[in-house]
């Protein structure tokens, strides 16, 4: 396994002892992935990516429990507020993901929740396989059945529609920039079936679309700096345009 950055290393440990708290023996695993395992972490700007695992499905858990652990951290840890994806899943529903089950999860501003749609975070279970990072537990291939690299890039091609229905011309810097990074990684999983850092990504679209360079930079400007530094009206204007070349070639190819 990578070495973790240092930000989360820091933050890991009474984390962890507040799940086990919180949970008992009812705590599985604890899974590490993102760009804190890819290579892309970017201190300041990347989010915290942690799966669980329990042993009660998610639509069991104590949510309120949960909250609270998520409220302390937020209070130990407040840059990292709103840069929390965290998800809960049990183990058997982990096991049988494509038939579905619960899935409880906290993203950036939304609040823990409960969703029944684990068939759709396909992705992400590959991610963590893939990553193959635990902080707790076993080994996440001893938990999470095999997933081949086709299965898992047709699902990222297939998701690329619905990120830029996220999106429109006259968005803010930040989902605009947000969507071509993501597309860029879209079709580098395709050429390669491997996921790998949005910068990285967007090199390896530069150096293929050199006409776009200037607007590949732009965007991984903005992903680190946005509020200071969002899109020029020029780049505002060009992102629409890449955009649909990207997702032109996703289609085309999935």
């Amino acid at each position: 396994m990578r070495t973790i950055p240092e930000p989360i290393a820091w933050m890991l440990p009474p984390l962890v002892a507040d799940l086990r708290a919180a949970l008992g023996g009812d705590l599985v695993a604890v899974y590490l992935y993102g760009s804190a395992i890819n290579g892309g972490f970017e201190p300041g700007w990347s989010d915290l990516d942690l799966i669980v695992v329990t042993e009660p499905a998610a639509d069991e858990l104590d949510l309120d429990a949960l909250s609270a652990v998520h409220d302390r951290l937020a209070t130990r840890e407040p840059d990292w507020e709103h840069r929390r994806d965290i998800a809960y899943v049990g183990r058997a529903t982990l096991a049988s993901f494509r038939a579905g089950g619960s899935v409880a999860s906290i993203s950036h501003d939304d609040p823990l929740q409960v969703t029944h749609d684990a068939d759709d975070w396909l992705q992400t279970w590959y991610l963590v396989r893939t990553a193959d990072a635990p902080i707790v537990g076993p080994p996440p291939s001893d938990l999470i059945p095999p997933i081949s690299p086709e299965e898992f890039v047709r699902a990222v091609a297939l998701d690329a529609d619905r990120i830029v229905g996220l999106t429109s011309p006259d968005s803010w810097s930040g989902p605009l920039t947000y969507t071509i990074l993501t597309l860029c990684r879209v079709l580098v999983a395709l050429d390669t079936g491997a996921v790998i850092s949005k910068q990285d990504a967007a090199a390896v679209i530069a150096e293929r679309k050199p006409e776009w360079r200037w607007m590949l930079d732009a965007s991984l400007r903005v992903r680190r700096e946005e509020a200071r530094l969002p899109l020029s009206p020029e780049e505002q204007a060009a992102a629409p345009r890449l955009i649909e070349e990207l997702v032109t070639e996703v289609r085309a190819r999935r």
